[in-house]
């Protein structure tokens, strides 16, 4: 099972299944701007073999919208041996 948590500056709350936050990243990458993610201050903890946690600063611009926020990712492995996100957080979000 996933998890997608959206914060919004207005201080909305969206939680979101798999398919729900897959078609809000199509919506959101889908647009010909020129989009930028850069990732600062990673934090990596591996709670157990099959279970990891990832905090991180997101830094995204576009030419219509730039924002930054605090973002968690947990990711577990699966039968086949792959990492997948399970759950994704973004815990807030201030306009840059």
């Amino acid at each position: 099972d996933f998890t997608g948590v959206k914060r919004t500056l207005s201080g909305h709350e969206f939680r979101m299944t798999h398919d729900e936050w897959l078609r809000d990243r199509i919506k959101m990458y889908s647009s010909p701007e020129d989009i930028s993610i850069t990732v600062r201050d990673l934090d990596l903890f591996e709670t157990s073999d099959v279970v990891a946690k990832v905090s991180f600063i997101q830094e995204y611009r576009s030419p219509s919208y730039s924002d930054q926020g605090k973002k968690i990712l947990w990711y577990r492995k699966d039968s086949d041996g792959m990492m997948k996100i399970i759950y994704e957080e973004l815990l807030y979000s201030k306009r840059i």
